[in-house]
């Protein structure tokens, strides 16, 4: 069996917090390979160990994809992952809790 072979996958992106505690998701699907995948999330994840400058309006973003979840930059996104950004950023949709 390959790993190369491109599934279908959901990405999930959350936003929390600003001035009101509100909570934001949007989700999409993409056809990639779990590597496509596992570079997506490296690509896109806040380094913990300087996590202190993510906070600067108190609204925190995380993506979800292949059951794993991790807190991201979102200016991190380039080429093809920033259109997947922008697509989902556009469908944020306010979310009760």
């Amino acid at each position: 069996m390959e790993n190369s072979e491109s599934i279908s996958m959901k990405i999930k992106l959350v936003q929390k917090g600003g001035f009101l505690p509100i909570r934001k998701e949007a989700v999409t699907e993409v056809d990639w390979t779990k590597e496509e995948g596992e570079n997506f999330l490296s690509q896109v994840a806040i380094d913990e160990q300087k996590n202190s400058s993510r906070i600067r309006d108190g609204i925190d973003h995380t993506i979800k994809i292949n059951n794993k979840e991790v807190t991201i930059d979102l200016e991190k996104a380039a080429g093809k992952y920033a259109k997947i950004f922008e697509a989902l950023k556009k469908n944020l949709k306010i979310v009760k809790t």
